[in-house]
């Protein structure tokens, strides 16, 4: 569990070992991306809390996807990209800081080898979303939003363009580029700092939520089957949405969901239906 350090040391080194067994290379992964590194982080006083847990593979074993939409780390099953985020908060804690003090703040989404990096970006508004193209070849990067305004610019190479939103998303929103059409990313942009994207395996922290009243929560991922990509990883989450109170200055750990494929949307995608038995040579 994520609310354990010494059991997230060891998870760590297990991925590390499997990894290393399987590449014959062994090296420790720097902590910051590490398994369960910086989770469960209690809150700064008692009026706050923290919200965590971790999404792996169900008992079919999806693959990764050919073009990244469905992202799954080999030794531990953790999917990568599923976003949490809080529908609505009363309140924001103070560390978050001003809109001053964010829009000093900047994202990095790069383009290279035709396609964008990172897939998936959360950020508040006022926040800066830089946009760089590391391909020689130029690239259109198209967004349109259902409400605020309309990008879409071309960048040639080496270039990069800036951009501010001043309304927020209720979902994330497509990004494409006009070239090349199988270039996808997703943008979301919220009024308050409450989302997390899982990592490569799995894990999500969301820290200093206001504690002691039901929040509702989004789950969402690209190949979600609920409305507009909601990931119902259980069945009682209708619409991918799930409802929690978080401890006063403690830890809401959800734990390790398994996601059974009935989740998402897999549709003329066979490399992620078949399971890791079927893949395996004979």
């Amino acid at each position: 569990m994520c609310t354990e350090p010494t059991t997230r040391r060891a998870f760590e080194i297990c991925v590390v070992l499997l990894t290393s067994c399987a590449t014959g290379v062994f090296a420790v992964e720097p902590a910051a991306t590490a398994p369960g590194a910086h989770r469960a982080t209690r809150a700064d006083s008692d009026g706050w809390g923290t919200l965590c847990g971790r999404f792996v593979n169900g008992p079919d074993k999806l693959l990764s996807t050919s073009d990244n939409a469905l992202v799954v780390e080999p030794a531990t099953g953790g999917i990568k990209n599923v976003l949490v985020y809080a529908r609505k908060v009363s309140r924001v804690h103070p560390s978050y800081g001003s809109e001053s003090v964010r829009s000093e703040r900047e994202t990095l989404l790069e383009i290279r080898e035709h396609a964008f990096d990172p897939r998936v970006v959360a950020l508040r508004l006022y926040e800066l979303l830089r946009i760089r193209n590391r391909d020689p070849v130029s690239h259109v990067f198209l967004m349109r939003p259902p409400v605020g305004m309309e990008t879409n610019l071309l960048l040639g190479p080496g270039d990069e363009i800036e951009r501010r939103f001043r309304d927020k998303h209720y979902l994330p929103v497509v990004v494409n580029c006009s070239f090349h059409p199988w270039m996808t990313a997703y943008v979301l942009v919220r009024d308050d700092p409450y989302f997390a994207l899982t990592d490569s395996y799995g894990w999500f922290e969301i820290r200093n939520l206001p504690a002691g009243e039901e929040i509702e929560f989004q789950v969402w991922h690209e190949l979600g089957a609920g409305p507009h990509g909601g990931l119902a990883a259980k069945p009682e989450w209708s619409k991918g949405r799930l409802r929690g109170t978080i401890p006063h200055g403690g830890v809401l750990d959800l734990g390790t969901i398994e996601i059974a494929p009935g989740a998402f949307r897999l549709e003329n995608r066979l490399d992620v239906n078949r399971t890791v038995r079927d893949s395996a040579p004979r």
